[in-house]
């Protein structure tokens, strides 16, 4: 699966999916209930610390050491978004 730790995991709203986060600084996300393999996001440039679904688009957010937040198309995997300006790590992401 990844190639360091795991600091995160959390499941799709629609219970179809579930996202792992890990120090290789990527995220994987993988088809319920058997656990395939759909596609890995890459563009962090230190290890991911949280993810979140959003609850209501087919994207997923995450948190990291390079201290930037990214949104992601669940979809096809690309980039959205990438926040900058935060002076150190980003630990935590979640939708309100």
């Amino acid at each position: 699966a990844h190639d360091k730790d795991i600091n995160a995991v959390c499941i799709s709203p629609n219970d179809q999916l579930v996202a792992s986060a890990s120090q290789d600084k990527t995220i994987k996300l993988w088809r319920m209930p058997d656990l395939t393999p759909v596609m890995v996001l890459r563009g962090h440039r230190r290890g991911i610390w949280s993810i979140a679904f959003s609850p209501v688009d087919q994207a997923i957010a995450s948190a990291s050491g390079d201290k930037t937040i990214k949104l992601w198309n669940i979809k096809d995997g690309s980039c959205l978004r990438t926040f900058e300006g935060h002076v150190a790590s980003v630990l935590k992401v979640q939708f309100l």
